[in-house]
Parts: C-alpha cells; structure tokens; sequence
C-alpha cells in the first residue's frame, strides 16, 4: 500500500469500511432492463430513444428464472435493475433481490412495496429542476417528481437519481 493509503486506514471507520469491502470480494455487475413496459414515456429516454420499447420481455417465467440462473453461474453478483419501468414487475424484480446485491431505478409513479423488499436501494429518477421534469417526464401535464416524493418520502430505501439531460446539467 502507499503510504497515503496507510495514512488513511489509521481512521477507525475507514479502516473498518475498507476491511468491509475487500471481504465482499470481486464485484461482477451488470444492467437489467427488467421490462419493456413503462408507465409514462419520457423525451430523450434512451429506452425509447434506442427503439428497445420494440422488444418484448420474455412472458414465460421459465425463460426468466434461466437468465437469473445463467447470470449467477457467470459470477454475476451485483444488478442495476432499469426500464422500461421496473415496478410494473414485481415478480421478476423480487426474483433479482433474492439473488443478487442490486438497486433499481424507478420513475417514482408507482410505489415499490416495501414488504418483501426491505432492503432494496430504489433510486428515483429525476431530470433536472421542476419546470424541465414535468416536460421531459410529464408531458407538460404530469408532475412525476411530485408523484416519486409522495410515494417515497421517509422511505429509508429511496435516493434520487439525476438524469443529465442536454444543455440542462446545470439544474441538478
């Protein structure tokens, strides 16, 4: 080690949050869209953006729980579950909570429940200041933020999430 680093490690905490995780081992992650359903659709979202809304989602729960598996036997150890919008699947979204260290990114307008996912990080998106969500997510016509801190407020597993958007940067 430097000797930075050393310096460092003589913290108690930090010393304890670095033996913390080296023991978790090697992280394997990778990016889920769960669904190519959403519940609003966002301008300059790349899901629709890239045309995935085009695909449709394995319907067999069979087809689902061989990705898992496969996933698990790859090392994957670590999920970030996106898109469409991972909250109109609950089932498929419990099935990577009960196998993998994750967090799921939601639009907020539908509360992920909080029995059965305890100890889910839910990260709820927004898209810069209040006027540019409410057109970039809204339409114009819907406060989505308004709706994600309803739902979310004092739930110890939520955080917000900042989508950058062009030019827009500036408003997070």
């Amino acid at each position: 080690m430097t000797e930075s680093v050393t310096r460092y490690l003589q913290d108690p905490l930090l010393q304890r949050l670095y033996r913390e995780i080296t023991a978790a081992g090697q992280i394997r992650p990778i990016q889920m869209d769960l669904t190519h359903a959403c519940n609003i659709r966002c301008e300059g979202c790349y899901f629709f953006a890239e045309e995935l809304d085009r695909f449709e989602s394995p319907k067999e729960e069979a087809a689902f729980e061989s990705f898992i598996e496969q996933e698990k036997s790859r090392g994957t150890n670590c999920v970030t579950v996106l898109g469409g919008e991972p909250s109109l699947m609950l089932k498929r979204l419990k099935k990577v909570y009960d196998n993998f260290h994750m967090i799921v990114v939601t639009n907020g307008l539908r509360k992920i429940p909080f029995a059965g996912f305890e100890n889910m990080p839910i990260a709820v998106s927004v898209w810069g200041d209040h006027q540019t969500d409410i057109t970039l997510r809204g339409g114009g016509k819907l406060d989505v933020f308004a709706k994600g801190l309803e739902n979310y407020k004092d739930d110890p597993r939520a955080i917000w999430y900042y989508t950058t958007t062009p030019g827009k940067v500036h408003e997070i």
